[in-house]
């Protein structure tokens, strides 16, 4: 059997470029922004929670969330009874690092029984330590912010208390 030495390259050259087109597709249709997140990140609670009261009744808490692919977000969970009773009723989420905050988020009570902030790299800005926020606008009043205890990655220590929030 022999080869003749420019079908072999021609052949090569074929299914080069037949690659890289469909390599250029595949990225074409990934937007830019996308999160891709490897499936072997394992999210973990971090923390004690901040607790929120609208109006006497308990409306939920607020927690720090950790992934060992050094990503943070807040999680905020509602209470059975609140969301029932107050389905227009709105939290906002984000992750406080200290000099800034990063990763929003929120949802209405109506919506889903936990609300998310967007993930956050830890070392944004050469930050190591984190908190969980939350601020829930019910129909009979705003609450102020609430946070989770303080997580440093750096050290692994956990300080600070949580800190309630009510209206």
């Amino acid at each position: 059997m022999s080869f003749d030495v420019s079908s072999v390259r021609r052949a090569a050259s074929v299914a080069a470029a037949g690659c890289t087109a469909v390599a250029a597709v595949a990225l074409a249709g990934t937007p830019a922004h996308a999160q891709v997140r490897p499936a072997s990140c394992t999210v973990v609670d971090i923390g004690q929670p901040g607790k929120i009261y609208v109006a006497g009744a308990y409306a939920g808490e607020v927690e720090q969330q950790y992934d060992n692919c050094h990503d943070v977000r807040s999680h905020f969970q509602w209470s059975s009874a609140f969301r029932s009773a107050n389905p227009s009723a709105y939290v906002s989420l984000d992750a406080d690092y200290g000099s800034g905050t990063a990763g929003s988020g929120g949802g209405y009570a109506y919506q889903a029984q936990d609300e998310y902030s967007s993930w956050a790299y830890i070392y944004t800005n050469g930050a190591n330590t984190w908190r969980a926020d939350a601020i829930v606008d019910g129909s009979a009043c705003g609450t102020g912010d609430a946070y989770g205890d303080y997580h440093d990655y750096a050290t692994g220590a956990e300080f600070g208390s949580p800190t309630n929030a009510s209206c």
